[in-house]
């Protein structure tokens, strides 16, 4: 695989890492596209005995730009080489593959490079919960692993104790309160796993809930963004930012936050919305915060007295109108920095998204995400 590669042609670096970020196998090969499954499948030789089957080891497959910055297989300092030519951009990780998902996917008959078996999705499955446990009943599953938030602005890196439990909460809390704000802090969202080759600074406890919630989203300091290149990730769970009422619930719900007290001008902006869209026509159908009660109740408050009254009969209707014309005008005048679109299912049924009712202007600008 070796000797066909001229000096000065790309090649890539396939290898096989232990939990203690050591290198025990690699190989250079032209074809990462056929080699790296061939080098996986020389490795593994017995699904289940091998006592290597724990989420600390993994294979890694690093593109270099030339294969003369390739160092030497037999070096004892392989991986810190690799790190440095990870470091002067003229290597980059291509793909990492922790080796349990190998063996998960081997036992139910699967291509564990394929897009459609990433991690994020076995994951999912009851049998690779089962396996896990199986596997690391007496190993330190998290050793040398951190955890991380991804957004297309950067990463931010926890380490994997309780300051970094911590400070993931707080930045998950940070993104779901900051998610309607037109400085959009992001397109999309995950939370990976992530094995560092070598030992990048984290961050969690230094930062602490109420310093990163002083920030816009645009004026993140750069110092919360890990920069570095020697880094394997894997997605655990992805989440569309895109502003719609039902994203930011999940993004709050399904980590466990709801506990947190939400901003109480997201709270009004986002019962305003509901209002506003007809996704609630009474106020007391609106979603219940653990703290915060909605500001501006006193002024639906005549209407909703109307509406009661009506009930069963056509006059619901226009006073439903006159709900939804109301909340449009607190929206537009009282939260001009805030804006929301409508559910992808509701939209096909309208003529425009809405960006604070009425901003049509803003809106045909809205920026494009990268999916």
């Amino acid at each position: 695989m070796v000797q066909h590669i001229k000096a000065n042609e790309p090649a890539s670096l396939l290898l096989t890492l232990t939990p203690y970020k050591t290198a025990i196998h690699a190989r250079i090969t032209s074809d990462p596209e056929k080699d790296f499954p061939a080098f996986i499948n020389s490795d593994i030789q017995h699904i289940g005995d091998d006592p290597r089957t724990v989420p600390g080891y993994w294979f890694l497959h690093v593109d270099y730009k030339h294969k003369k910055d390739i160092p030497e297989l037999s070096s004892t300092d392989l991986l810190p080489k690799v790190i440095q030519a990870l470091s002067r951009k003229v290597a980059v990780i291509k793909s990492g593959v922790p080796m349990i998902d190998v063996f998960f996917c081997r036992k139910q008959d699967l291509d564990a490079l394929a897009p459609e078996n990433r991690h994020e999705i076995i994951a999912q499955d009851f049998r690779y919960d089962v396996m896990v446990n199986e596997h690391t009943r007496n190993s330190d599953v998290k050793l040398n692993l951190f955890q991380g938030i991804r957004t297309d602005r950067g990463l931010h890196l926890f380490s994997q104790n309780a300051n970094g439990q911590e400070g993931i909460r707080n930045f998950l809390h940070y993104y779901g309160n900051n998610f309607f704000n037109k400085q959009r802090p992001c397109n999309s969202l995950e939370i990976v796993t992530v094995y560092p080759l070598g030992n990048p600074p984290t961050i969690g406890k230094e930062i602490s809930k109420m310093e990163i919630h002083k920030y816009l989203p645009s004026k993140l300091p750069k110092v919360i963004f890990c920069k570095d290149p020697a880094l394997i990730c894997i997605t655990e769970h992805w989440f569309d930012m895109r502003p719609t009422l039902s994203n930011q619930r999940k993004i709050m719900t399904q980590n466990d936050l709801s506990y947190l007290q939400t901003n109480t001008r997201v709270h009004d902006f986002m019962c305003l919305a509901y209002l506003h869209e007809g996704i609630c026509t009474h106020t007391r159908e609106l979603p219940k915060d653990n703290i915060n009660e909605f500001s501006h109740q006193d002024r639906f408050c005549s209407m909703m007295q109307e509406l009661d009254a009506a009930q069963g009969t056509p006059r619901t209707e226009e006073i439903g109108k006159w709900v939804r014309e109301l909340a449009g005008r607190i929206l537009k005048k009282d939260f001009k920095d805030l804006h929301y679109r409508r559910e992808p299912a509701r939209a096909e049924t309208q003529e425009h998204l809405i960006s604070n009712p009425d901003d049509t202007p803003e809106l045909s600008a809205y920026p494009k995400l990268k999916m």
